[in-house]
């Protein structure tokens, strides 16, 4: 019997360094690029590494 135990998982801002790898994420993937800044994202990291992320865009006008 053998034993795992959950990754090495942190949440955490993302930072102007993390823009290059999620723009890129985002173009690749065909997702809303506009007006992008490092403030609206969050990021999942395994090892120090982003496995994910996710975007709180704010909206001027919404109905």
């Amino acid at each position: 019997m053998t034993t795992e135990t959950a990754p090495n998982l942190d949440f955490t801002e993302a930072t102007a360094a993390d823009m290059a790898f999620i723009t890129e994420t985002i173009d690749r993937l065909r997702l809303d690029g506009e007006r992008l800044a490092s403030e609206q994202f969050i990021t999942l990291r395994r090892d120090g590494r982003i496995i994910a992320f996710g975007r709180i865009k704010p909206y001027e006008k919404t109905y």
